[in-house]
């Protein structure tokens, strides 16, 4: 049971719009305190793939993630504002995915960028230093100021500062950021937890579309749940039948997201993919002691989801005398 806030109608995922409103919309994750998964669900989180007690997937509070990835669309005024602080320079590597080419250099060195409009729902891939950057123009409410890039939601200043230095990177938000990239327990419950599954019991997903079954890799018309594996650049949320227990789109889709966290002391990103007992790769990790182990692909290009607290940013001041409603979670 998850309980929605309302007004004449108007839920808080709408109220809170007026912040930041994702492509297709928000999901909102309930359930809070999950359990993390078994070995049957997710061997390569146990022993010999993992030492004990790396624990993931079990999230203690609601909160608000979008329901398709980031897309071009929505990355583009952001692009055109920050690449004069890109920390590799506005032509650096992790900056603009595949489908925005650089059509000319302007006066002051700033670039110009252009994506035909078949693209401009696809996903874009960035570097993580990037996704976190566009989490803090977000909670600075789209400034233009170094700092609206660098604080917010991540404090990225020492390593703008530095030369790339990727141990630099933070891993986890501030505890006031508005919106972030999901970390790994979260997008890992919007993705593959079903508190209604196995008669109620509760339990994960092995794929992003509710099935333990892998999905059929072909065309939406020809009846289709993933482009995954087909030559197919499709639009966000082409599959809306193929969805996770939560509603999100294309978890097992072409791209692989960004997530992070701590897990046994250890500051790790994420690099995460659409079967949940199989793909998975670290882009960065930082032992216990504070000792820098890898860099990894940190800078390459993925998707990357917004995730943000319920009440979300946004929510008008009359929320604490909004109605309340019940209604149980959605079945696809």
């Amino acid at each position: 049971m998850r309980v929605i806030f309302g007004v004449f109608g108007l839920s808080v995922a709408t109220v809170a719009s007026a912040g930041f409103e994702p492509y297709l919309g928000w999901a909102t994750v309930g359930d809070p305190g999950n359990r993390t998964p078994t070995i049957q669900e997710a061997p390569r989180f146990f022993p010999p793939f993992r030492q004990p007690g790396f624990d993931v997937g079990s999230v203690d509070h609601e909160f608000h993630i979008s329901k398709a990835e980031i897309v071009i669309d929505q990355y583009m005024d952001f692009l055109d504002i920050y690449q004069r602080y890109h920390y590799d320079g506005p032509g650096g590597a992790g900056l603009t995915g595949s489908f925005i080419f650089d059509v000319g250099v302007n006066p002051d060195g700033t670039r110009n960028y252009d994506v035909g409009d078949v693209r401009r729902q696809v996903p874009i891939q960035i570097a993580f230093p990037v996704a976190q950057a566009y989490c803090n123009w977000l909670h600075n409410d789209r400034g233009t100021a170094l700092e609206d890039f660098t604080t917010g939601a991540y404090d990225l200043r020492d390593f703008f500062a530095s030369d790339n230095d990727a141990s630099l990177v933070p891993v986890t938000r501030e505890p006031d950021a508005r919106y972030w990239v999901p970390s790994f327990d979260e997008l890992t419950k919007a993705s593959f937890w079903d508190p209604e599954k196995n008669d109620g019991e509760g339990g994960y997903w092995r794929y992003g579309i509710s099935s333990d079954t892998a999905p059929i890799y072909d065309l939406p018309e020809d009846g289709g749940q993933s482009s995954a594996a087909t030559d197919a650049i499709l639009p966000v949320g082409s599959y809306p039948d193929a969805t996770s227990p939560w509603g999100l789109f294309d978890v097992s889709g072409t791209y692989p997201e960004w997530s992070s966290g701590v897990v046994l002391d250890t500051e790790i990103v994420f690099q995460s993919g659409s079967d949940f007992r199989e793909s998975e790769r670290v882009a960065r990790r930082v032992d216990a002691l504070g000792e820098f182990r890898s860099g990894g692909f940190l800078f390459s290009g993925n998707a990357f989801r917004i995730a943000t607290n319920i009440p979300a940013p946004g929510t008008l001041l009359g929320v604490a005398c909004l109605g309340v409603l019940a209604g149980t979670r959605r079945r696809r």
